[in-house]
């Protein structure tokens, strides 16, 4: 995964993440507007999670506006809907591109959702999109660069971890509460870590520790050690990854001053504010031992983003990570 080349003048690098919305909802109006999209975006709505939803004809001519590439800028989260004939528009696929140019490749969250459609043929292009895709090939027979970049764009979206329904096999509004819930949990955890007053220099450090926890894989467990001599902003730059990657993670803590807390309050002080912080109550824990099967046990089937500040001393790694 490399994230070293996205970032341009033209887009902002937010370390404290204060987006304009939460969610951008990409859909193609005319298969979903006014069934699966809007009771989604109301199911958001009502969980008070902020969302953009084209109800008022942005979405207009066959270029995505600025508009619309200013709101998709802004947006914390991408739902892409991916519909029977999402692909017969280029205005689904030139929004489709920019979304994962911006979003994706800033290493935001996007989530397509599979809408009576198998992700197969969005990935490989064949029956409805294949179709689709051989009519833009005709279309667009003087420009086929651009119909290449949508083929890597469906074939891209198609790889992400999403959700995918299929009329008759289930009831559609428990579909969308899974979705919302999951939403809901990405970005209610906490408020973002103030990193510094002004950052600079952080862009390309933040991407090289995110590219090596590679945030989107759900194998194993990445770990990365910053060290170096006090003063050099080590601190800072943990910040800013931990605010960057937070979102694809469905449990996170921050842990500060781990040498001093653990030295005054002892580790099992740490392994309660790391399960209480992730499982969103109060744990009292009796012993290191003790917190370290509870951590172990509570933790093993959820992707847990764990950053502990100012580690000196493996049995610290032992008792809390």
């Amino acid at each position: 995964m490399n994230l070293q080349s996205p970032f341009s003048s033209t887009h902002s690098f937010n370390y404290e993440h204060e987006w304009k919305y939460d969610v951008f909802l990409s859909f193609r109006g005319k298969d979903t507007r006014y069934g699966f999209t809007s009771n989604l975006y109301e199911a958001l709505s009502r969980k008070g999670i902020n969302t953009f939803f084209d109800d008022d004809g942005i979405q207009s001519g066959d270029e995505i506006t600025p508009t619309l590439v200013k709101s998709i800028e802004e947006s914390r989260i991408a739902i892409i809907v991916l519909s029977p004939d999402y692909a017969s528009s280029s205005f689904c696929l030139d929004e489709l591109s920019h979304i994962l140019h911006c979003i994706k490749r800033n290493n935001r969250l996007v989530v397509p959702v599979f809408y009576d459609v198998d992700p197969c043929d969005v990935r490989h292009q064949i029956n409805r999109f294949g179709e689709a895709m051989a009519k833009h090939e005709q279309r667009f027979k003087n420009d086929l660069n651009k119909v290449q970049k949508w083929r890597d764009a469906l074939h891209e979206v198609a790889n992400l971890s999403g959700y995918h329904f299929k009329h008759g096999k289930g009831y559609e509004h428990r579909f969308i509460g899974n979705i919302v819930d999951n939403i809901s949990k990405r970005i209610t955890r906490r408020p973002a870590l103030h990193v510094a007053d002004h950052p600079t220099g952080l862009q390309s450090r933040v991407s090289k520790v995110a590219s090596l926890l590679d945030v989107e894989s759900n194998a194993g467990v990445h770990m990365v050690g910053i060290y170096g001599i006090g003063g050099i902003g080590k601190t800072t730059l943990a910040a800013a990854v931990y605010n960057f990657i937070t979102d694809h993670f469905e449990g996170a803590c921050f842990l500060e001053n781990v040498r001093e807390n653990s030295s005054r309050h002892g580790s099992v002080h740490l392994q309660n504010i790391l399960l209480s912080e992730i499982l969103e109550k109060e744990i009292k824990l009796g012993s290191v031992k003790k917190g370290t099967s509870e951590i172990q046990k509570r933790l093993c089937q959820k992707k847990v983003l764990l950053v502990l500040d100012d580690v000196d001393d493996p049995e610290q790694l032992k008792a809390i990570a």
